[in-house]
């Protein structure tokens, strides 16, 4: 986590050098999922006799194939509502709104360490139960949670935006309904793929991730109105799409 929000750090110095604008702060936010790849070098032997396990590079490359394609469905919006020719002005809007919201999966990103080895230890004993009744119970929470960030963002959504950051800045309602909705099911789905992490069953875990890249991209192209409501409807979409398919993938054997 330290070493993705330093390379984000250092690359929003970079861009923001070279190109003065809000679309390279989106690049800069895309860019540190890669950041992943600098943790190829870590690797813990305790000296104990273990297990055989899947070759690392098999397991390194679904997880940077994943973490890569959430990151991008997570901190794409504003170089996608560029793309839409959405103005400047709507592009600081989406990336505020997309940025402020995005602290429950934050807390998320800092948490998941903590819960990683218990779900080791079950993957070790073989307890498939438990792993899918935790993916159940985490699954149906973040359905739960989704709507009830949805009805959040449309009640409240723009005045919490205009309130810490200026009117100015604040998006539509049904912007902030579908941004906050699919932000609460992508801290869902990243809580879910952990169970897919431990088990080592990470080319599942992109798959999922890609899957909901693929609808998002889908969406976009298929969805009508502004660019700032394309881009929130296709994320929402994208997001309950992954939760979806990494519930499948973790629960099938």
């Amino acid at each position: 986590l330290i070493i993705e929000s330093l390379a984000r750090l250092l690359a929003a110095v970079v861009l923001l050098r070279l190109v003065h604008d809000a679309a390279s702060l989106g690049w800069a936010m895309v860019f540190g999922g890669f950041a992943v790849l600098a943790l190829g070098w870590w690797r813990h032997d305790s000296g104990v006799p273990q297990e055989s396990s899947a070759p690392a590079s098999k397991f390194l490359s679904g997880y940077v194939v994943g973490t890569s394609s959430a990151q991008l469905l997570l901190a794409g919006a504003p170089l996608a509502v560029a793309a839409l020719g959405g103005s400047p002005a709507l592009v600081s809007i989406i990336f505020v709104t997309f940025t402020l919201y995005r602290a429950p999966l934050t807390l998320i990103f800092s948490l998941q360490g903590r819960i990683l080895p218990y779900l080791v230890g079950l993957a070790r004993e073989a307890n498939h139960g438990q792993l899918v009744r935790i993916t159940t119970r985490v699954v149906l929470g973040g359905v739960a949670l989704a709507l009830a960030g949805a009805a959040v963002g449309w009640l409240v959504g723009p005045e919490v935006v205009g309130l810490l950051y200026g009117q100015e800045y604040a998006p539509s309602a049904t912007v902030a309904m579908f941004a906050a909705g699919g932000v609460m099911a992508a801290s869902a789905a990243q809580v879910a793929s952990q169970v897919l992490v431990a088990e080592g069953r990470t080319s599942r875990l992109s798959w999922a991730w890609l899957g909901g890249l693929v609808v998002a991209i889908v969406v976009i192209l298929l969805a009508g109105g502004e660019p700032d409501t394309r881009v929130a409807v296709a994320f929402a979409a994208g997001e309950v799409s992954a939760l979806g398919l990494m519930a499948y993938l973790a629960i099938r054997r």
